[in-house]
């Protein structure tokens, strides 16, 4: 029976542990730099709804819907790591200045609707369903089939 109750509680831990804890916040309770970036490039487009994840062993984030469509995911932070606006075009002030260069020297005629940050890379994806692929200096590396 103790061997069972031992069990038990250690299974109880490790589910606690892996649950996710996505809560409902109003939108003044976004980091700073998050509702800036909203208020600056998204005027006029009001937040539908806004919810904090926090993941064990990970750190929090933030999703943002707009009443537009728009999906915006932040860092703790408050600095963006998803930008969608499909089918409209992302902001040229939120897209990295190596990146929105490229894009529009190498594909004039298309606009970015979608932008991913992680650790290693920028991955962009224009209105044609193209995605592109950059450093974070914001250098090509390829095209992401």
């Amino acid at each position: 029976m103790k061997k069972f109750l031992v069990f038990l509680m250690g299974a109880l831990f490790i589910s606690a542990c892996y649950a996710d804890d996505d809560k409902p916040i109003q939108p003044n309770q976004l980091p700073e730099k998050a509702q800036q970036i909203i208020n600056d490039n998204f005027p006029g487009d009001p937040v539908l709804y806004a919810t904090r994840e926090s993941e064990a062993f990970e750190s929090t984030t933030y999703d943002v819907r707009l009443k537009s469509g728009t999906e915006l995911d932040f860092d703790a932070a408050g600095d963006w790591l998803n930008i969608d606006t499909a089918p409209r075009e992302v902001p040229d002030a939120l897209v990295p200045q190596g990146v929105l260069s490229y894009v529009q020297d190498n594909y004039p005629d298309l606009s970015i609707v979608k932008i991913d940050r992680d650790r290693r890379d920028y991955e962009v994806e224009l209105n044609n369903d193209m995605e592109l692929v950059f450093d974070l200096s914001g250098k090509f590396l390829r095209l992401d089939y």
